[in-house]
């Protein structure tokens, strides 16, 4: 079974079935947008530089930003909890409570701002 477009024609009402591109649409025509295209997405890349890379457009940059900073603060909230625990002082227990009070509020604030209503 052969799939079939079918086009109408909005001024006669009649229809053609396997339309054929226009005769101005040529391969070389078709490979120029495409380069042009490719050309605009490079500098588009290269406009956004190394910290583009990293956080992503400058639309999305500063949830991407708020993220990082929750990963990296539950990052280091898990090693010092563990270097406390390994450590095992009579004192470590408050330590990491002390560490973890100052981190949850940046934590809690980050997640605020990632899912907070933007007007």
């Amino acid at each position: 079974m052969e799939d079939k477009l079918e086009l109408k024609d909005p001024n006669s009402g009649e229809t053609e079935l396997s339309p054929k591109l226009p005769s101005f649409t040529s391969k070389e025509l078709l490979d120029t947008q495409i380069k042009s295209q490719q050309l605009q997405n490079e500098e588009k890349v290269r406009q956004r530089g190394l910290l583009g890379k990293l956080w992503g457009a400058s639309r999305h940059s500063s949830n991407n930003i708020a993220g990082m900073l929750i990963l990296l603060l539950l990052g280091l909230g898990f090693l010092y909890s563990l270097g406390m625990y390994i450590r095992n002082a009579d004192d470590s227990h408050q330590h990491m409570l002390d560490f973890w009070d100052v981190i949850t509020p940046l934590i809690t604030m980050s997640l605020g701002y990632i899912f907070g209503h933007k007007v």
